[in-house]
């Protein structure tokens, strides 16, 4: 009968076979947290890239003066596409390895649901308070 793990100088030595074997496992369980963290990060700069332009002919019309927030969300959207970046400066620069997958990951969750709330409140906002 064939002997599956190989005979170690040591009983109490950890199998050889071991890192190797769970090497895929590990670049796996990070790449999954990324990929999600990623996509999220550029939704979140692509959502307000995509809906905020349409909303300029509807707050033009009020002829009113804006909510700061809305002013803002009107002007500065484009720097939301900023948030891809900071996704790629937490994954690099997280002193942890072990959780470099997923935090990265929360911060790219995280991001898009801000900018969901941001993109609501701003956009939604004024055109509740009318009436």
């Amino acid at each position: 009968m064939p002997r599956l793990i190989p005979r170690q100088s040591h009983p109490y030595q950890a199998p050889l076979t071991a890192p190797e074997q769970l090497a895929p496992l590990r670049a796996r369980s990070v790449a999954i947290p990324l990929a999600v963290g990623l996509l999220c990060s550029l939704l979140a700069a692509l959502l307000p890239t995509l809906v905020v332009p349409s909303f300029w002919p509807i707050f033009e019309a009020f002829g009113e003066h804006l909510p700061l927030l809305t002013a803002l969300a009107l002007n500065y959207y484009l720097l939301l596409w900023l948030w891809p970046l900071g996704f790629v400066v937490v994954f690099l620069c997280w002193p942890a390895a072990r959780r470099r997958g997923w935090v990265p990951c929360l911060t790219g969750v995280l991001g898009l649901l801000a900018s969901l709330v941001l993109l609501a409140v701003s956009m939604y906002g004024p055109i509740f308070s009318l009436g």
